[in-house]
C-alpha cells in the first residue's frame, strides 16, 4: 500500500470510531426517567419514504413505533379499478411497392443514409441503418439498394435510375 492509501484507511477508521463514540454518548445521556411520555403525543401521518423518516425527532419516531398499526379508527383503503385496456386494431401494412427509393448517400463506416418516399401519400423519410419507417426497419444500405426487415419478412428496395441519369 502507498503512503496515501494507508493514511486514508487510518483517517476513515478514526472517523468510524468517532461516530461510534458519539452514538454511545447520545444514548447514555438519556435515562429511562427522562424520556417523554409518547402515548400522549398526537399521532402523526404515516411515513411515506425514508427521507421523511430521517427528518423526524426521536420522540416522533417513538410515537409512530408504539402506535398500534391496526385500530378501529383506521380508514379502509379502497382499491380503484384500472380502466380497461383498449385493443387497437392492427394497422394494415402498406405494401412495399408503394415505396420508392429516391436516393442513397453511401458513406463507408456505417454513416450512409437513404431517402424513401411513399408514392401514394408523397411522405418522405431520411433514414440510417436501424431506423424504422411504417413498420419497416432499415437492415443494411449498399451503393445500389437497401435491405428492409418487418417481422420475419425481408425485402430489398433497389435504386431506380431516372431516364435523365442514364447515358
Amino acid at each position: 500500500m502507498t503512503l496515501f492509501s494507508s493514511r486514508l484507511v487510518l483517517a476513515l477508521s478514526a472517523l468510524n470510531i468517532l461516530v461510534l463514540i458519539w452514538g454511545g454518548l447520545t444514548l447514555a445521556l438519556y435515562d429511562e426517567g427522562q424520556l417523554p411520555d409518547v402515548t400522549s403525543l398526537p399521532s402523526g401521518k404515516l411515513l411515506t419514504n425514508m427521507s421523511e423518516r430521517s427528518q423526524r425527532s426521536p420522540v416522533q419516531m417513538a410515537s409512530l413505533e408504539q402506535r398500534p398499526m391496526f385500530h378501529q379508527n383506521r380508514k379502509q383503503y379502497t382499491v380503484k379499478k384500472a380502466p380497461p385496456i383498449k385493443k387497437q386494431q392492427p394497422q394494415r401494412a402498406t405494401p412495399l411497392t408503394a415505396y420508392q427509393l429516391k436516393g442513397i448517400v453511401y458513406i463507408k463506416g456505417g454513416k450512409s443514409f437513404i431517402i424513401v418516399i411513399n408514392r401514394n401519400s408523397k411522405k418522405s423519410w431520411k433514414l440510417r441503418t436501424g431506423e424504422i419507417f411504417d413498420g419497416w426497419t432499415v437492415k443494411s444500405i449498399s451503393k445500389a439498394s437497401v435491405d428492409l426487415v418487418k417481422g420475419t419478412e425481408v425485402a430489398r428496395l433497389k435504386l431506380i435510375k431516372s431516364a435523365n441519369n442514364r447515358k
